[in-house]
Parts: C-alpha cells; structure tokens; sequence
C-alpha cells in the first residue's frame, strides 16, 4: 500500500519519522551524491535518529553541504534531511522539499520518467508504512498468532 505525499499527511508524522522520511528521500538518490559533505550529512542524520549526533552537528552538516562545490540537487535532498532533523517548526517544509530535490536527481538520467516512477512510488510506500505503523505489527502479530 502506499500514500500521497502531501503536507497534511506529512504533518500527522512525529518529528523523528519526519526526519526519518527525509532521510529516506535522500538515501534513494545516495548512489548519485558526488560530494563527501552530503554524504556526511546522511551519517550524521542517521546518527542523530539513533541519538548519536546533535541538532548542532546536523546544522553544521547541513552548512557544509550548502558551501560544497558539487551542490545539486541530490546534495540538497540530503541537507534537508539534517535541516527537518534541527527545525521541527519548519520540518514539514523541508520534507516537501527533500522529495522534490529527490524527484528532480532521479529525473536527470535517461530512463527520467521511469526512475522518478519508481522512487515515487516507495517513498509513498514508505510513507505510508510510517503512518499506518501499529496497524501493520499489529496485522504482523495476528498473522503470526493464527
């Protein structure tokens, strides 16, 4: 099953699976990220998701990807995953924005329409495995009961 990415839907996401979704969209275009910054700032979100990094390190990261020379739009997926990690006001935004950056970095190959299909389709997938979280352990625990 899988989900529309929309602000409101995103919104009935804690902050932390906010952040996680963000990551997630930057994780799907990893195999293309040129610039060790980026890379850097998909570490320190996953760090700090396992309480391991600061809000600071993430701005920091997120800074240094700004000023990297190999700025793109993979690299911009991956500084709004650490930028939803520090700003839970503006997090909504930034996720919106960390899918769409992902969107276009799929899209500049020669299969575009393709690609941006696929990876459409499993953020929705994720997405809605996020929302619907309980449910499915839930189904999971049932199934395994029976």
């Amino acid at each position: 099953m899988k989900t529309k990415i929309t602000k409101d839907n995103i919104r009935k996401l804690s902050h932390k699976d906010q952040v996680r979704f963000a990551l997630f969209c930057a994780k799907s275009v990893q195999h293309k990220i040129v610039g060790q910054h980026a890379l850097n700032c998909i570490d320190i979100v996953e760090r700090w998701l396992d309480g391991k990094a600061t809000a600071e390190e993430c701005k920091i990261a997120a800074s240094k990807v700004i000023l990297d020379n190999n700025y793109s739009y993979t690299t911009t997926a991956a500084e709004y995953a650490a930028m939803t990690a520090i700003n839970t006001s503006m997090a909504t935004i930034d996720i919106i924005d960390a899918n769409y950056y992902t969107h276009c970095a799929s899209g500049n190959s020669r299969n575009a329409l393709f690609n941006k299909g696929i990876v459409e389709y499993k953020q929705e997938e994720y997405l809605y495995e996020l929302l619907h979280i309980n449910e499915i352990i839930e189904q999971i625990l049932l199934n395994n009961c029976t």
